[in-house]
């Protein structure tokens, strides 16, 4: 048919590249019953973007350390910010606004798209536990004045990642076809 080479793939589930951070595919084979397939492509898509989530956090950590690293007692914010209870926190609490985007029942196994439905209440609830741990840790900031400044490039930082989120949005509408 000479047109192999040059066909658009719509499987999504074989192009990570196109899912993104704030989205991850969850894969499940069916055995028996489908829906059990889908319970598990779904904990599978969870714990994927889970780890992402994560990853954003520390990536937003490190960015944020470079931005403000002479203003702060590097320790401190660091280990705040990597901290596995407040990150377990926001993970948990992002998750809660984890959407399946879409299903797939594709050779013998079920891909589940699921996605932050609002990736911006994810960033809102990290700056809000950020907030939140530094009023009651005095030793990340001596002044006021100091304090505010480091927010001020906490909030560059996440400015950026609005940014990002809001290209890789695009990008991911028009490569899945929306």
């Amino acid at each position: 048919n000479g047109q192999g080479g040059t066909q658009v793939i719509r499987e999504w589930w074989n192009r990570p590249g196109v899912v993104g951070k704030y989205a991850q595919v969850g894969t499940a084979k069916i055995i028996g019953n489908k829906a059990s397939a889908r319970n598990r492509a779904e904990v599978d898509a969870r714990n994927k973007l889970a780890a992402s989530i994560k990853a954003s956090i520390q990536s937003i950590s490190e960015n944020w350390s470079q931005e403000a690293g002479d203003l702060m007692d590097e320790s401190s914010m660091s280990s705040m910010m990597n901290d596995e209870t407040f990150i377990r926190q926001v993970v948990d609490t992002t998750l809660v606004g984890s959407i399946v985007d879409r299903y797939s029942d594709n050779d013998g196994y079920i891909h589940v798209l699921m996605k932050l439905e609002n990736p911006d209440d994810f960033l809102a609830h990290l700056v809000s536990k950020v907030d939140e741990n530094s009023a009651a840790d005095d030793a990340l900031a001596e002044t006021g004045a100091r304090k505010s400044l480091m927010r001020e490039r906490l909030d560059n930082v996440i400015e950026r990642e609005k940014g990002e989120i809001a290209n890789e949005k695009a990008a991911r509408a028009k490569a899945l076809g929306e």
